[in-house]
């Protein structure tokens, strides 16, 4: 089942991070929204770290560097939405793995 969905200048996807599995470091041109739907862990933002849980909602302003980390038992399921679509018409959409 495709669960991406774009929506005018939005796009939302759905994000799979196994046990143990982190993201690597990274920051984008867009801003993002994570809705967890399973799981828990914790994103690191800058130079700070704040813990998530099911049903949490994290707002990830553009060009802030993040790390989102499973800490939990579970794979953790997060949906993002984010405005990449109007960002890459304006030319606008850049990306780095720190």
């Amino acid at each position: 089942m495709e669960l991406n969905y774009q929506m005018g200048p939005l796009k939302g996807q759905p994000l799979k991070d196994m046990v143990g599995a982190d993201t690597p470091p990274q920051r984008k041109t867009t801003s993002t929204v994570f809705y967890v739907v399973q799981g828990k862990g914790a994103i690191t933002m800058g130079d700070q770290e704040f813990s998530w849980k099911k049903n949490d909602v994290i707002a990830l302003p553009p060009w802030c560097k993040y790390e989102l980390i499973n800490d939990g038992a579970e794979d953790a399921i997060l949906f993002s939405i984010n405005d990449r679509p109007i960002i890459r018409a304006m030319k606008l959409y850049r990306e780095e793995k720190l």
